[in-house]
């Protein structure tokens, strides 16, 4: 979501942006009714992924990679 935030109308602090950033947001700053900066939020850092964690708890069945059959495209439903 992006919010605008006026620096001409109130005295906004820097901290006050960077907790409607750290939730997610882009803040555009404006001031007297010009766009001025746009603060978005950093990339999250990606986990690292481990090898057999969902072992046993996810099923896939024997046909996955199968290609679907024709009739399957073909049908109406």
């Amino acid at each position: 979501m992006t919010k605008t935030v006026n620096l001409s109308k109130k005295k906004v602090n820097l901290s006050q942006i960077l907790s409607i950033v750290e939730e997610g947001n882009e803040v555009i700053l404006t001031k007297n009714k010009k766009k001025v900066a746009k603060v978005i939020p950093l990339a999250r850092e990606k986990k690292e992924r481990i090898l057999g964690q969902f072992k046993e708890k996810i099923w896939t069945s024997d046909d996955f990679e199968m290609p679907i059959p024709q009739e399957y495209w073909e049908s109406e439903n």
